[in-house]
This record gives structure tokens, C-alpha cells and sequence, in this order.
């Protein structure tokens, strides 16, 4: 591969994992809608993330408010 193939390739966007958005997307879509909806309501990105830790979510506070500000603008 040449240098210009490399430097290119190098350059293309690599897709970024996130686990909020997987773990959210194995939800209910009721579940999903209305995370959505309690964030863009303005419920405190905290309260959030404690209620869907207690069931179940596997990601701290840091991680969660990461997603929310990426994904949400929030």
C-alpha cells in the first residue's frame, strides 16, 4: 500500500462506539422514547442516570453525561 493509500485511509472517519446508545437501543422503544423525552424536557441528566443505573445500565455518571452532551446537545 502506498504512502498516499495510507494517509487516506488514515483519514477516512472511524465510527465511535458508544455503550449508552447500545445499551438504550436494547431497550423497549417506550424505554427509549421516553429517556429521550425526559432529557429534552430537562430532567436532570443525574436523575437520569440513576434511575436507569438501578435498572440496569452498566455505565457511570461521567459516561452517561459524555452521551448526553454528544448525542443530545444537552
Amino acid at each position: 500500500m502506498s504512502i498516499l493509500d495510507q494517509l487516506a485511509e488514515a483519514a477516512k472517519p472511524t465510527p465511535v462506539k458508544c455503550s449508552a446508545c447500545e445499551w438504550i437501543a436494547k431497550q423497549e422503544q417506550p424505554i427509549q422514547e421516553g429517556i429521550a423525552r425526559f432529557l429534552a424536557d430537562g430532567l436532570a441528566v443525574d436523575k437520569v442516570w440513576r434511575i436507569l443505573r438501578d435498572n440496569g445500565m452498566p455505565l457511570g455518571n461521567t459516561q452517561f453525561r459524555r452521551h448526553v452532551e454528544r448525542h443530545t446537545g444537552e
